[in-house]
């Protein structure tokens, strides 16, 4: 529990002194790195399950998408089309492999692993391009401490199982002091800095919008758990001490970020 509440601290602090020092092209950076590490663990999580992706090809395609959703705006270009353009490309360059290196799983496996993390991701770009730092800041932190809250009341009341074959520890207890804890943290973060964030964003607005965010990315974590369970491992990496590699940090983040898009583009205009 030590190494977690260190790495978690470590994180926010990169978190809010990236962007600070780099502003908006440092939320880019954080993006594309953190892209990259999940994706690179969730084909490494695809092999032991059976599932071989191109992870070179993939992971390049991963990049592409992750630095050209920061230029789509200026080349008018949408994020969709830029996704659908590497894919068709990565499709073209399977096709021309010879008949016994082509395996459908594998350009399968690789467009998955694609669409996971850097499309999922390049959403939160999307949020600074379209609002600031806070807003993309504010949205990992509700998704996040979804997981805090989580963790905190499961130990203490958790008693009913969520899903005991998938994650043990989850309890539906632990789902509602979860999402509880994001409509605070939501609400409250908006109600005390309210000039950091788009105008007509109230802190009623900010808890109701968390509540998504916060069932999205307990999806998420499930979805994860999942995957690392038939691969037969606990974490998925061991980048961060006490939480595990890339995947086990952004799981929550990668269904959250295209919620919170959807949700708060009407506002944002």
């Amino acid at each position: 529990m030590k190494q977690r509440i260190v790495s978690f601290l470590g994180l926010w602090l990169l978190a809010l002194l990236v962007p600070w020092l780099l502003g908006t092209a440092g939320v880019v950076l954080l993006v594309a790195i953190f892209a990259f590490l999940t994706q690179r663990e969730i084909y490494a999580l695809l092999s032991k399950c059976g599932y071989e992706a191109a992870v070179v090809p993939g992971l390049s395609v991963g990049l592409a998408v992750s630095v050209a959703a920061y230029f789509g705006p200026a080349w008018q270009v949408d994020l969709a089309a830029i996704f659908g353009g590497a894919v068709a490309v990565l499709i073209i360059t399977f096709l021309l492999e010879p008949p016994e290196k082509r395996h459908f799983t594998t350009i399968a496996a690789t467009v998955f692993g694609i669409t996971l993390a850097p499309l999922m991701l390049s959403f939160l770009t999307q949020l600074v391009l379209l609002a600031n730092v806070a807003l993309v800041l504010w949205v990992i932190g509700v998704a996040k401490f979804a997981d805090v809250g989580g963790l905190l009341v499961g130990m203490a009341i958790g008693r009913h199982k969520l899903a005991p074959r998938l994650s043990p520890k989850k309890t539906w207890e632990g789902v509602i002091g979860g999402i509880c804890f994001s409509i605070i943290v939501g609400a409250a973060s908006v109600y005390w800095l309210p000039t950091y964030f788009p105008e007509g964003m109230t802190p009623l607005l900010a808890g109701i919008v968390a509540v998504p965010l916060a069932v999205s990315g307990i999806c998420a974590d499930l979805f994860e758990s999942a995957l690392k369970r038939e691969a037969q491992i606990k974490d998925s990496g061991r980048v961060f001490p006490g939480i595990g590699g890339a995947f086990d940090l952004t799981d929550s983040i990668l269904l959250a970020a295209p919620v919170a898009y959807l949700c708060l583009r009407p506002l944002l205009g």
